[in-house]
């Protein structure tokens, strides 16, 4: 009896153990999976490429349609009003990519530009969303581009 009872009580630390750490392991993608979908459904991009994308205080462009990996490609924003700092933001939407975050240099008053440079991907196409963020983050501009081979 002692055996069997014994054996149970191993069978049932093992299986919490192992239910315990695959919760840890997975929660966190859990969590990203789920918010993500909501974030998405709240927050309409502007598709960036063939015509420039025109928000209330700005004007962003793009000096491709579609931006090839691993070749340069200038983006342009003109601010109605002067930023200390802008940074553009970027994330893979069929594809986890990272964050791609590029600082935007002041070229004189409301006038920013940056060089993108997007890594490769294994799918053929691809779009990266994000946003053209203000140094205090209260002014956002989100921005949709379409990479392709």
């Amino acid at each position: 009896m002692d055996v069997s009872l014994t054996h149970v009580k191993n069978v049932v630390i093992a299986i919490s153990l192992f239910l315990f750490l695959g919760v840890g392991f997975f929660l966190p993608e859990l969590v990203v999976f789920l918010t993500k979908g909501e974030k998405e459904e709240t927050t309409k991009f502007c598709e960036l490429g063939i015509e420039s994308c025109h928000f209330p205080l700005a004007t962003v462009s793009l000096s491709v349609p579609i931006i090839k990996p691993l070749e340069e490609a200038e983006l342009k924003v003109v601010l109605a009003s002067s930023a200390p700092e802008l940074m553009l933001e970027l994330h893979g939407r069929e594809m986890d990519m990272g964050v791609y975050r590029l600082k935007l240099q002041k070229q004189k008053a409301g006038q920013y530009t940056g060089t993108m440079f997007l890594p490769v991907c294994t799918q053929k196409e691809m779009s990266w969303e994000g946003h053209i963020v203000e140094e205090s983050e209260d002014v956002r501009f989100p921005i949709s581009i379409r990479m392709s081979r």
